[in-house]
């Protein structure tokens, strides 16, 4: 069950304090460690950027989607220089983002600006789980928000220098009244009932996670925030400790689901591509089929009765109704030795997808085939492959490109349980 629920007991006690503290610059006078363009080692306070917006961009080294917009930030921090203070910080160590640097000096994606590195202290303390991510900062020091990396634009930049912070909050992950105010609410930290289902619209402010108990500790809290309509009944419906499960959780193309055409008029941005949307339009995608479940329950509650009654409340809410059924269907099986390793400099940045695991590549070609891909046992699924592909490229040519590899994929035909959406 603990792979199953996104996280347990996750209620705010005795943290508010300690969190508080790190959102005021005074908190962050410490110096840290910055490597600018040409590799030199310097030092720096937040502090100094005080009377700016500052903008703390977290990235990796393996993160290709936060080098991608290495060029869009040294263009952001170019037209407002003087008004905004935007920060690269990693958590990588010297000789790492040295070495990213200097690959990709004088090329597309060259990044001409310093960035904080070997860092801990500020991840930390903002609670940054995923890259890229946004800290926001205003001029006084106070926290603002935590936001995905898109939100690192001219229009959120705009009307936050305007003092129009709407936009920004309704991108936001996690806001600064959150951190200190709905922190404390009686509602998170009062004592819950046996068992408690609520399901809640899109409010991207409320995934704070901080604390590790309840007041209550006979009781547990799962909570799956701001999911689509089509993920939460995947992660609903199924435990996730079936491969199969983890596969169709991860399926964008939702090829185990079919949808009636109700279902497509009244969630159509669903099916939109946002490739095409402006982002505040994007925003508003998002706040019209993103729900929130959460669940309070004992200890002693039977799982599958629970995610059985959180279903049942779901479909009432959206009004849509979910069938199971058996379809005989192509599958690609996966085998392979210990894969060779593939060197990145032949494949260009923007056209890299970097796979960890195994399971990382049976969802990337799953989204790229016709075909259902699965490993050849479940025992493959969480093991450790570290290839780098070219996600430009078909899944027919990728087959062949893993076959280089050792990694060898024949087809079958099997039963597969699917989904109907009423």
């Amino acid at each position: 069950m603990k792979s199953f629920l996104l996280f347990v007991a996750l209620l705010f006690t005795g943290n508010i304090a300690s969190f508080s503290q790190s959102l005021d610059l005074k908190e962050l006078k410490q110096n840290h460690l910055l490597m600018h363009a040409d590799g030199t080692i310097d030092s720096v306070s937040l502090d100094k950027y005080k009377g700016k917006l500052i903008i703390l961009d977290f990235w990796n080294r393996y993160c290709v989607s936060c080098l991608l917009q290495m060029p869009k930030i040294h263009g952001l921090r170019q037209k407002y220089a003087g008004r905004i203070e935007i920060i690269p910080v990693t958590k990588d160590t010297y000789d790492q983002v040295k070495a990213v640097y200097d690959k990709q000096e004088g090329g597309k994606f060259e990044i001409k600006f310093p960035t904080i590195y070997a860092d801990s202290t500020l991840s930390d303390k903002f609670g940054v789980r995923g890259y890229p991510t946004g800290v926001w900062l205003n001029e006084d020091g106070t926290y603002l928000a935590s936001t995905y990396g898109t939100a690192i634009n001219e229009d959120v930049i705009e009307a936050v220098l305007s003092e129009n912070y709407s936009l920004l909050d309704r991108s936001a992950t996690v806001k600064g009244e959150v951190m200190l105010g709905k922190l404390n609410s009686t509602a998170l930290t009062g004592k819950r009932p046996l068992l408690n289902v609520k399901i809640l619209p899109y409010d991207l402010t409320n995934s704070v996670k901080e604390s590790e108990t309840l007041k209550d500790t006979s009781l547990y809290i799962a909570e799956y925030k701001n999911r689509t309509v089509i993920d939460l009944i995947k992660l609903l419906l199924y435990d996730n400790n079936d491969p199969f499960t983890v596969l169709l959780y991860k399926d964008n193309l939702n090829k185990r689901m079919k949808f009636s055409d109700d279902f497509k008029k009244e969630y159509s941005a669903l099916f939109k591509n946002e490739d095409a949307l402006t982002y505040e339009e994007r925003v508003s995608m998002h706040e019209k089929v993103r729900y929130s479940v959460e669940m309070v329950y004992a200890k002693n509650v039977d799982h599958v009765e629970l995610r059985n009654m959180a279903l049942n409340m779901f479909e009432l809410t959206i009004g849509h109704n979910v069938k199971r059924f058996f379809e005989e269907s192509d599958i690609l099986v996966l085998k392979y030795k210990t894969p060779k390793k593939i060197e990145m400099d032949v494949i260009p940045l923007e056209s890299q997808v970097s796979l960890r695991t195994v399971l990382d590549l049976v969802t990337f070609l799953s989204n790229k085939s016709e075909h259902f891909i699965v490993a050849d046992t479940e025992s493959l699924y969480n093991v450790e492959i570290g290839i780098t592909l070219d996600k430009t490229k078909e899944v027919g040519e990728l087959i062949k490109d893993l076959k280089k590899l050792g990694i060898i994929l024949y087809r079958e035909k099997r039963l597969v349980e699917k989904l109907n959406v009423m």
